[in-house]
């Protein structure tokens, strides 16, 4: 084979690798900057979100330190630390559920909540598992609202005020959706009857009745 023909071969060799690898780059590159389209909250520094909640339903939990507002993200942890009828004393560990949710332009709750459900005290054996579980709103009344979790046959029902019910905050567990009628709600601390087998008694929440 003449020089000049082999010569030829090569160069046309070396700007075929040349033009894979820029192409390989290319791609590479294209891949790496690809924007995510993960949803981010929506945020409006516009809107005083803790005023908000100041006006809300939620006024006296808020009050009560035992809500924090982040931006538009509201957090709520509600220690439960009375779990019958009989506790004078506080008991020896607590029930806290805990949750969050995203606040919009106006103040509402949400369709449904993830909460946590996480136990301690020194008289609890471990280890401990903490319960998670989507609650939905299925009462939402002027005066209070429930959320409950088939998952875990639990529900949290939060008052406007305490003179409702005796209490601004109940949590039920082991208990049926069709048990918690409004007027069972409103008048389960006062009608509680430990002869009844189906009588219900909620978990209390100390903090937030001082």
């Amino acid at each position: 084979m003449p020089i000049q023909y082999l010569l030829y071969f090569l160069v046309l060799l070396l700007i075929s690798c040349t033009d894979n690898t820029t192409t390989s780059n290319t791609s590479s590159n294209t891949s790496v900057a690809t924007p995510s389209t993960e949803s981010v909250p929506h945020y409006d520094a516009t809107i005083d979100y803790a005023a908000m909640v100041e006006e809300s339903f939620l006024k006296t939990f808020y009050d009560k330190q035992v809500i924090i507002i982040d931006d538009n993200i509201l957090s709520i942890a509600l220690p439960f630390d009375l779990h019958s009828p009989d506790c004078i004393a506080l008991d020896c560990y607590t029930t806290e559920v805990s949750g969050t949710f995203e606040l919009q332009e106006s103040f509402a709750f949400p369709p449904t909540i993830a909460f946590k459900v996480h136990q301690q005290g020194d008289c609890l054996e471990a280890p401990i598992t903490d319960l998670h579980s989507i609650f939905k709103l299925e009462k939402e009344a002027a005066t209070y609202v429930l959320y409950y979790s088939n998952e875990l046959q639990s529900a949290l029902v939060l008052f406007e005020s305490i003179d409702i019910s005796g209490a601004l905050a109940f949590f039920f567990e082991d208990v049926r959706l069709d048990q918690l009628d409004e007027e069972t709600i409103v008048s389960v601390l006062r009608d509680y009857n430990r002869e009844d087998e189906d009588s219900i008694y909620p978990y209390l929440c100390s903090v937030l009745e001082e």
